[in-house]
C-alpha cells in the first residue's frame, strides 16, 4: 500500500501551492524573467545571466511540488533555510515543480522564493544583520517578484549604505517599471538620511538609456531627487530628448522642483 504523507506536510504543501497560484494569477506587470529558451528547460540549467523582459504570457497554473522533491523538502524548513534551498535548486533547475510548459517550473520556483521572503520575521522578530544580508542577496536575483519582496524586506529594516547600494545596483539597467514605482519612494526616504551614493547616476542613466516604461516612471517621479547640484544636468538631458512623453514628464518634474524651491 502506498504510504500517505503526514497531515502537516500535506497541508503545508497545499498552502504553498495556493500562495504560489494566487501570486501567479496577478495581472502581468512587466515583470522580469529569464529568457524562455533557458527558463525551466528540462535539458539544462537555468541561465544566471541578465534577465529579459516578461513577455506577458497567460498566468500559469501551479501545483505543489511532488513529495520527495527538493522544493517540497525546502518548504518544510524555516524561511531562511528554505530560501537557501530554493535558490540552490532554482539555479540547478532541480526544484521539482511541475513543468506544464517551458517556463512554469522556473516561475513557480521564483514565486516560492518571493513567498519565503515575505514570510521572514519583521520588526524585531529576526536578526537584523541576517535579514539585511538576505535582502541584499535577493535584490540581485533575476526575477522582478523576488526583487520586490527583497526590497520590501529591506525597507522595513534599519537603513544602511550596503543595502542602499544593493538596491541601486538592482535598478541599474532594470526595465521593470513596477519595481521602480515601489523603489523610488523608499530611495527618497533613504536619501533624506544621506544614503544616496550612486543614486543620481542610476536615475540619469535610466532616463537616458533605460527601458521605455522604467524611464517614464523615473521621469514622472524625479522631483524629490532634484537639487541644486543636479538640476542643470537634468535640464540638459531633457533638452537632448526627442519630443514625447518621457521628455514632457521630465520637464514637468523639473518645473515642480523650481516651484517648490521658490515656495510656490
Amino acid at each position: 500500500m502506498k504510504k500517505q504523507p503526514r497531515l502537516p506536510i500535506a497541508l503545508g504543501l497545499v498552502a504553498a501551492a495556493v500562495a504560489i497560484g494566487a501570486w501567479l494569477a496577478e495581472p502581468e506587470r512587466g515583470r522580469q524573467a529569464l529568457t524562455s529558451g533557458t527558463a525551466g528547460h528540462a535539458g539544462g540549467p537555468m541561465s544566471s545571466g541578465p534577465p529579459s523582459q516578461h513577455t506577458g504570457a497567460a498566468p500559469l497554473s501551479v501545483a505543489a511540488p511532488p513529495a520527495g522533491s527538493q522544493a517540497a523538502a525546502a518548504l518544510q524548513q524555516q524561511p531562511q533555510a528554505a530560501l537557501r534551498a530554493l535558490k540552490r535548486c532554482y539555479y540547478a533547475d532541480s526544484c521539482g515543480f511541475p513543468e506544464t510548459d517551458s517556463r512554469s517550473a522556473h516561475f513557480a520556483a521564483a514565486h516560492a522564493i518571493a513567498a519565503q521572503l515575505r514570510a521572514l520575521p519583521r520588526e524585531g522578530g529576526g536578526n537584523t544583520a541576517e535579514l539585511g544580508a538576505l535582502a541584499r542577496e535577493f535584490l540581485a536575483f533575476p526575477d522582478g517578484h523576488v526583487q520586490e519582496a527583497a526590497l520590501r524586506l529591506a525597507a522595513g529594516l534599519p537603513p544602511d549604505a550596503a543595502t542602499v547600494a544593493a538596491t541601486i545596483a538592482a535598478l541599474a539597467d532594470n526595465h521593470d517599471a513596477p519595481l521602480f514605482r515601489i523603489a523610488l519612494p523608499i530611495l527618497e526616504q533613504w536619501q533624506k538620511l544621506g544614503l544616496d551614493a550612486g543614486l543620481d547616476s542610476m536615475l540619469g542613466a535610466t532616463l537616458r538609456t533605460g527601458g521605455l516604461f522604467a524611464a517614464q516612471t523615473v521621469a514622472e517621479q524625479l522631483t524629490p531627487f532634484v537639487n541644486e547640484a543636479n538640476w542643470a544636468r537634468y535640464q540638459a538631458l531633457a533638452a537632448e530628448m526627442p519630443e514625447g512623453a518621457r521628455r514632457q514628464a521630465l520637464q514637468q518634474s523639473l518645473r515642480e522642483y523650481q516651484l517648490r524651491r521658490s515656495g510656490g
